[in-house]
Parts: structure tokens; C-alpha cells; sequence
């Protein structure tokens, strides 16, 4: 995604090119450091970020945005905000100049167990939105061409084909992900952690399905 942005950026493209979506302004300013650290490589000192949430947090970051005006007078590449900041910002007028230019590649719910019931029908809604606002919404494809990620580090946990995790993710952005869809890991148990000396031996693992979705078709951009 930030390689996506500074391509853009090169393009002469300026907007926001991709929205970060938290459930609380914590995991939101949290995650605001880490992408500050990415954009410190020289690589992508074009692109921008920018921290959109409640109230001005405490933190200042030397590579993200945090003051609202800065961000209306010049758009980040990549917002993160949560969901009713989201919602606010497709309403409110003073926010018009972060909407306008705004064409987001990529969305990404991070915490993606947070959507359950009531809450992931207002969090589909809420997303379906900005493609409707601009006429890219269809119905085989609610989002236009945004590329819809999802990440959760517990959802699935149990293992399994991830069918479940599929399922929710297809409700909530309205596409179909094949069972490629899911990015799972290996997991080793503390003893095969801890035992595994004799490097011919092979531990049993067993497999999780708790990461990314990305779609069954990904976009090329």
C-alpha cells in the first residue's frame, strides 16, 4: 500500500490513497508510529499520513499528521482514523478538501473481530458509501475499485479452512473471496519451541487462519 502511494505520488497524484480503519482512537494513534517509522526510509519521504481521530493525541509524529486543518490544506496519502471519524468526515463540510481528491486504492479493518452484529452492518454501510458518493458502487462490486483488506490476529484462530472468516468478510464488503483469500501462519507448540534441537525432526504444526484477507481477484494498479 505505501509502495502503491509513493507511485502515485510520482504520478504527480496527490489524495488520499488509503484509509486505515481502527474500532478506538488507541489502536489508531498506535498504529500511527509504525507507519511514521515506515515512511522514515528515504524511499517514501513523498508520501504522507495523516492521524484523523477524536481528539488531538498526545503523541506528535515526526511523519504523520495529527492537526486537522493540516490535513484539509493538504490531504495524506494514507488516513487512519476509525469508524465514526469516518463517518464524520463523509458529512462534514470543513472536511470537503480531504474528500475531494480522495481515492482510495485500499481500505483495511484492522481488529476485523471487532465486526459482529450490529456493528458490522453499520461498518458495511459506512464503507459502501464514498464508491456510491462518486457513482463506482455496483452491485457486484459495493466497493468500486477499492481493494478491501481485513486483518484480525484472534478471528479463526481456531483453524480450520477459514470458511467462517470468509463468510464475514464477504458480508461486511459485499465480494467474494476465494480460500486463497485467507493469510494464515505456523504455529509451533512451546514445547516443539523450546525442544526442537535436532534439526532433522519435524514438529507437528498446526495451522491458523488468523491474518489478511485480500480478494479472490486482486486488483492491478
Amino acid at each position: 500500500m505505501l509502495d502503491h502511494c509513493r507511485r502515485q505520488k510520482a504520478l504527480g497524484r496527490h489524495g488520499v490513497e488509503t484509509v486505515l480503519l481502527y474500532p478506538m482512537d488507541a489502536l489508531a494513534t498506535d498504529q500511527a508510529g509504525r507507519v511514521g517509522d515506515c515512511l522514515a526510509q528515504p524511499e517514501l519521504a513523498q508520501v504522507t499520513a495523516g492521524l484523523h481521530i477524536g481528539d488531538k493525541p498526545d503523541t506528535d509524529f515526526r511523519r504523520v499528521m495529527t492537526r486537522r486543518e493540516e490535513m484539509r490544506r493538504s490531504p495524506p496519502d494514507v488516513l487512519i482514523t476509525n469508524y465514526k471519524m469516518l463517518d464524520l468526515l463523509l458529512q462534514r463540510a470543513e472536511d470537503r478538501p480531504l474528500r475531494e481528491g480522495a481515492g482510495p486504492a485500499y481500505v483495511v479493518l484492522d481488529e476485523f473481530h471487532t465486526c459482529d452484529g450490529v456493528q458490522d452492518t453499520d461498518v458495511a454501510m459506512l464503507l459502501r458509501r464514498p464508491a456510491s458518493a462518486v457513482g463506482a458502487s455496483k452491485p457486484e462490486r459495493p466497493l468500486g475499485s477499492i481493494c478491501p483488506v481485513a486483518t484480525s490476529a484472534t478471528l479463526g484462530e481456531g483453524g480450520g479452512d477459514g470458511s467462517g472468516v470468509l463468510g464475514v468478510a464477504e458480508q461486511v464488503f459485499g465480494v467474494p473471496f476465494g480460500p486463497d483469500s485467507v493469510i494464515g501462519e505456523e504455529r509451533l507448540s512451546a514445547d516443539d519451541f523450546v525442544g526442537c534441537q535436532d534439526p532433522s525432526r519435524s514438529p507437528e504444526r498446526s495451522r491458523g487462519v488468523s491474518g489478511a484477507l485480500v480478494p479472490a481477484r486482486p486488483l492491478t494498479l
